[in-house]
């Protein structure tokens, strides 16, 4: 999730990351340093978000990232208006059925990383990650991860198939309400 409306938010995080190129749709960004073979970009239903599909070089061979911050189901909204709640449940389930079925279809090689709005738990989880492998930071972190400090949370993710990481921590930041997910990637 990036806050490109911020107005100095894109020249902080290229100071932060020199060398790095960005690419991004609505809200979602991927950084790289690699060769960039294509990008792509797929409407989620609702809230005017888009997931990005970032097609790289790397070790010689295709990789795909798909980056996505899918809406959080409006809880809060219970108490006040149950059909709210219930209209958020859906059209979360419909953006998650974007992307299990865009995973599902790309060949090779992908992450599947972002905002995903799901702690390690529950069915949203489950199904991204049987749509496309392991969770780099279950299999590689350590400690609680909180990728969402302010509520003590982990609800970024990176979901690989075809790779395997041996490492995965998370990094103090400050140009976010959320902390960045670094991944170590071998094939």
């Amino acid at each position: 999730e990036a806050r490109f409306h911020a107005p100095t938010f894109e020249a902080g995080l290229r100071a932060a990351l020199p060398g790095y190129r960005a690419v991004h749709a609505q809200e979602v960004l991927t950084l790289t340093r690699l060769p960039l073979l294509g990008i792509d970009t797929h409407p989620l239903p609702g809230l005017n978000r888009a997931t990005l599909v970032t097609r790289l070089r790397w070790e010689g061979r295709p990789l795909t990232v798909v980056n996505a911050h899918p809406g959080a189901v409006q809880v809060s909204a219970a108490l006040r208006d149950p059909a709210r709640l219930r209209r958020s449940r859906d059209l979360r389930a419909a953006q998650l059925d974007v992307l299990t079925a865009l995973t599902r279809r790309t060949p090779g090689p992908l992450i599947l990383g972002g905002d995903l709005n799901t702690p390690p738990r529950g069915p949203a989880y489950r199904a991204l990650r049987q749509a496309v492998g392991p969770d780099a930071f279950q299999r590689a972190g350590r400690g609680p991860g909180w990728t969402y400090p302010g509520l003590g949370l982990r609800i970024d993710h990176q979901f690989s198939r075809g790779l395997r990481a041996p490492r995965a921590r998370v990094l103090p930041w400050t140009l976010s309400d959320h902390r960045p997910l670094l991944v170590e990637y071998r094939p």
